[in-house]
């Protein structure tokens, strides 16, 4: 959107220094579950 071109290996760096794992290891997480455990960053 900004026309700022990204590699997927820095947008891996990036969600794994946030503790995000890798999509197929990601475990389903409830709605209410994501707001909570991302409140401070929310709010």
């Amino acid at each position: 959107m900004l026309g700022i071109s990204v590699a997927a290996s820095t947008v891996w760096e990036i969600l794994r220094a946030t503790g995000i794992d890798p999509a197929p290891q990601r475990t389903d997480t409830t709605w209410a579950a994501f707001l909570h455990s991302r409140a401070d960053a929310l709010l």
